[in-house]
């Protein structure tokens, strides 16, 4: 009984679909005073106060495929509607405002990595 149990999981774990979605921090020229997620149940997107409490960034999770948008609000009275394409492999924003959008989980062709400091032991 128990490795039939075992195999009926281990087949559904199989099947699942496992789908990769882009994650982004989507920075403004002005500090954002309020953002409204019109579909919460396709993407995620709050705002981020940096350490120098600057309010014009906001990280942006893409939960499922879909389509969907949001508003953002700026501190100079501006709002801009923000329309986004969820795929599997890419997502794609589209507005007309200044808006910068880069990506979190790309890694660069090339990258090097600086080696620790040698240590010298004394005996």
């Amino acid at each position: 009984m128990r490795k039939i149990i075992g195999i009926v999981l281990f087949s559904n774990i199989l099947g699942m679909p496992v789908l990769a979605f882009e994650n982004y921090i989507i920075s403004s020229e002005s500090p954002v005073v309020s953002i409204e997620n019109k579909t919460p149940t396709v993407f995620d997107v709050k705002p981020l106060t940096t350490l120098m409490n600057e309010r014009d960034t906001m990280i942006f999770q893409a939960l499922k495929e879909g389509d969907g948008e949001f508003v953002v609000k700026t501190e100079d009275g501006k709002s801009s509607v923000v329309k986004v394409n969820i795929k599997k492999d890419v997502t794609t924003f589209k507005t007309n405002s200044n808006l910068e959008c880069i990506i979190l989980d790309d890694i660069p062709e090339e990258y090097e990595l600086d080696l620790p400091p040698e240590v010298k032991w004394n005996k």
